[in-house]
């Protein structure tokens, strides 16, 4: 639930960490992002996964990448079923959108102060 991508619920970044992010997934169409859920950083040991708001995120703005592309053609990947579940319709649909939640340095440490940015 604590995905950047999501409107509601999701993680908020500082406004430079927004741009590079979403210039890295709307980069190459190779380049991935990964699922921080699954990088091993919060001590799980899941595969690594593309990040599902990210996905969602580049197929809105029409930059598929290999792997979906490939996936697509051996009938493994649907954009249209993707974009059509619930969870897709909570996926900021614009950077703008996205930098419009961003955490300035004192907002950031106002969100620390009453501990809804927990480390673990």
């Amino acid at each position: 639930m604590d995905c950047p991508f999501r409107r509601t619920g999701g993680v908020r970044l500082m406004r430079g960490r927004i741009v590079e992010i979403v210039a890295g997934v709307l980069g190459e169409p190779g380049a991935t992002f990964m699922c921080h859920k699954t990088t091993g950083v919060l001590g799980n040991k899941a595969a690594e996964r593309h990040c599902a708001g990210a996905l969602v995120f580049a197929e809105r703005h029409n930059h598929a990448t290999q792997m979906t592309r490939i996936a697509e053609r051996l009938g493994m990947y649907d954009r249209a079923v993707l974009l059509a579940t619930p969870e897709a319709a909570d996926v900021f649909g614009t950077r703008g959108a996205m930098l419009r939640t961003a955490l300035d340095r004192g907002r950031a440490a106002a969100c620390r102060g009453r501990g809804s940015h927990r480390r673990r």
